[in-house]
């Protein structure tokens, strides 16, 4: 019995083709190239309309703006650091036993925590509200 190549069996498994970690990289230098000059210009739109008012607090849009580049930026972070495709993690992520990606989940949050306050409140905030000088 052949099987022409382009016949399938009912039992076969389709197995997705793991991409090139080298193009994998290079598109997430490329997205986070793209996620910092969109930060860039999301930071001059809101300098332009905030200007020097220091009454003006950021809004809902102004940081869900902001934001948008940041989550690209960070899907660019982890193709160059892991490699792979940010499918391909999507799909190992969900394969993880359901106590284990709870455990990272939790993990990740207080890193996050841990790292995110800490950058805001020592950098953003300090360029967004300068300290008095005192005198």
């Amino acid at each position: 019995m052949s099987h022409h190549p382009s016949e399938t069996s009912s039992n076969s498994i389709v197995v997705p083709a793991v991409e090139n970690p080298r193009g994998v990289r290079l598109r997430g230098l490329a997205r986070l190239m793209l996620s910092l000059l969109g930060m860039g210009a999301v930071g001059l739109l809101i300098w332009f309309f905030a200007g020097e008012q220091p009454s003006v607090r950021p809004k809902f849009m102004s940081m869900t703006l902001a934001a948008i580049p940041g989550c690209y930026a960070l899907i660019g972070i982890a193709e160059i650091v892991s490699g792979l495709s940010y499918n391909e993690m999507s799909r190992r992520w969900d394969r993880l036993p359901r106590p284990q990606r709870i455990a990272l989940n939790i993990f990740l949050l207080l890193l996050a925590i841990f790292t995110i306050i800490p950058f805001f409140v020592g950098v953003v905030l300090p360029l967004v509200r300068p300290y008095s000088s005192g005198g």
